[in-house]
């Protein structure tokens, strides 16, 4: 079993996105080709490959017309947000709802690798080690949830597919220059070290009673916001990438942490919690383990539960097959 979150995100993709970056039209003609993908021909559907009746040459156009769209919007973002989180398009202004780290820039980096642009990859590889997460913007809570998801899962996906696959999209510096600048040849090992530096920084929201962690939390005085509890989706949503980090750096603190938590919800009482057979209640007490309630669903605070016991068993079916059957 290939223990790689990239693979995981892969198998997810349009398969007109995994072909060579090369925006010359491998069919002939025109980029254009004469019709509009969008138009009468389209047959497209959700995932985005060779569906109905749609051929590969409008297949190829329309995952150009995707890429070009993503670079419009990373130009606007390089130009007049970076390195804050995110633009604001209107006045080509910028703010910072996830702590001031860079989360577009982080968020985009494995879009840009599965897309194969070099230059936005490399801008993302520099930018990645100088990021300071000890320091939150303004002071402001950080969401151990969010920060997981999109930062610490960004690095690790980023640093699988530069070690792996996309190895050659890292620019490597000749090795005197290197050492002139006191850099490593390339960033890639530093996506991990920083993985590693932003995990231990967050690793004390797990000091619970039962290990469930506390989701916000204020990193200049190692608190929290005081919550008692925590809710399905924000304790189920971290284990993937905790456990991942673990099989990359052989420190298996950082699963344990992450799977501890998860336990309580593999194992939900009082059972008066699952309303329905593996559909269970939102909020969870921190202190108890227990579910205060059985308003089960589908919503944003539950949702990617249910996400993430389908990714674990993908990750290694013979670790976490009881994932699969909750």
């Amino acid at each position: 079993m290939l223990h790689s979150l990239c693979l995981v995100a892969l198998c997810c993709l349009p398969a007109s996105l995994a072909r060579p970056a090369s925006t010359e039209n491998p069919y002939g003609g025109s980029p254009w080709g004469g019709n509009n993908p969008w138009g009468a021909n389209y047959g497209g559907g959700l995932r985005g490959g060779n569906n109905g009746n749609e051929s590969d040459r409008q297949a190829w156009q329309r995952a150009q017309f995707v890429k070009e769209a993503f670079e419009l919007a990373w130009d606007g973002y390089y130009k007049y947000a970076f390195p804050n989180d995110e633009l604001l398009p209107v006045n080509n202004s910028f703010s910072n709802s996830r702590n001031g780290w860079g989360a577009s820039a982080v968020d985009a980096f494995t879009t840009a690798l599965v897309m194969e642009n070099a230059t936005i990859v490399n801008e993302i590889l520099d930018f990645i080690p100088t990021i300071n997460f000890a320091v939150s913007y303004e002071d402001e809570l950080v969401s151990l949830f969010e920060t997981t998801i999109r930062y610490l899962g960004g690095m690790l996906s980023g640093y699988d597919l530069l070690k792996g696959p996309l190895a050659n999209l890292a620019e490597k510096l000749p090795t005197i220059i290197s050492l002139l600048m006191l850099r490593q040849p390339d960033n890639v090992d530093e996506l991990l070290a920083q993985a590693q530096t932003l995990a231990d920084i967050l690793s004390y929201a797990f000091e619970s009673p039962t290990g469930i962690p506390s989701n916000s939390l204020r990193f200049s005085n190692r608190s929290t916001d005081g919550a008692t509890d925590n809710g399905l989706a924000t304790i189920g949503t971290l284990v993937l990438e905790w456990t991942h980090l673990s099989d990359l750096t052989s420190n298996a603190t950082y699963a344990q942490l992450a799977q501890r938590g998860e336990s309580y919800l593999l194992n939900p009482n009082p059972a008066s919690s699952e309303p329905w057979p593996g559909l269970l209640g939102t909020n969870v007490n921190i202190t108890t383990g227990l579910f205060e309630d059985a308003a089960a669903g589908w919503s944003g605070k539950d949702d990617s539960y249910y996400e993430y016991l389908l990714k674990m068993f993908v990750y290694d079916s013979s670790r976490f097959s009881d994932y699969r059957d909750q």
